[in-house]
C-alpha cells in the first residue's frame, strides 16, 4: 500500500519511473523501495514504511486508556520502522551523490500526524531520517518536478544558443569565402 501510494504521487507530479525516478532498484544487496533523481545527480532516496495495526486500533477504541496505549504502540511501531530504516544506511549508497537524510513515508497521513512529537522527530534526525506524509512528500516532489522543468528549460536554451551559434559560424564562413572569393577575382581582374 505504501509504495503504490509513492509511486501514484511521484507519477501524478508528472515525473517518470525510469527517469526521474527508479522504483524498487537493487543497488550493492540495497533495496529502497524508490530512489529520485535530482537533476544535479543527486539521488533521494525514499522508503515507504506502513504500520497501521496500532493507529486502526487507536482510531477504532472508544476508551480512553485502550486509545492511548494504541497510540503509544504505533509510535513505538514508527521509532521501529526508524531505526530499521536507519541500519540500512541508504544514505551511504551513492557517495557523495546521495543526499545525508533518506525520507520515510508514511502514506496515512493521520497516522503521520499521530505519531509526530518532538522524541520522535528527533530520534529520525539523529538517525538522518526525514519522515513525511502525504501532503508534505507532495511539497516536496513539487519543488523536484520545478527543479526538472529549470533543467529542461535550461538544456533546450542552452541547446537553442548552440544552433544558433553553429548557424551564424557558418553563415560567417559562407560569408569569408565570398570576400576571398571577390578578392581573388578583384586581383585576377587587375592582372
Amino acid at each position: 500500500f505504501g509504495e503504490l501510494s509513492l509511486k501514484v504521487l511521484l507519477e501524478k507530479a508528472g515525473l517518470v519511473d525510469g527517469t526521474h525516478f527508479h522504483e524498487q532498484m537493487s543497488i550493492s544487496d540495497k533495496i529502497p523501495d524508490i530512489i529520485l533523481d535530482l537533476p544535479d545527480k543527486k539521488k533521494v532516496i525514499i522508503d515507504s514504511k506502513v504500520s497501521l495495526s496500532d493507529y486502526n486500533d487507536y482510531l477504532k477504541s472508544g476508551d480512553t486508556k485502550l486509545k492511548e496505549i494504541s497510540l503509544k504502540k504505533h509510535i513505538t511501531s514508527v521509532k521501529k520502522h526508524i531505526e530499521s530504516l536507519a541500519s540500512k544506511e541508504y544514505q551511504s549508497l551513492y557517495g557523495e551523490s546521495s543526499l545525508d537524510l533518506v525520507v520515510m513515508f508514511m502514506p496515512v497521513e493521520g497516522a503521520y500526524i499521530a505519531a509526530l512529537n518532538e522524541n520522535l522527530t528527533e530520534i529520525a534526525l539523529r538517525n538522518k531520517i526525514a519522515i513525511v506524509g502525504p501532503t508534505t512528500l507532495i511539497a516536496i516532489i513539487q519543488i523536484i518536478s520545478r527543479a526538472w522543468n529549470i533543467k529542461r528549460q535550461s538544456n533546450a536554451t542552452a541547446e537553442i544558443i548552440k544552433s544558433a551559434t553553429d548557424i551564424y559560424n557558418s553563415a560567417r564562413l559562407v560569408t569569408d569565402a565570398f570576400l576571398q572569393i571577390e578578392k581573388s577575382f578583384n586581383a585576377a581582374t587587375n592582372y
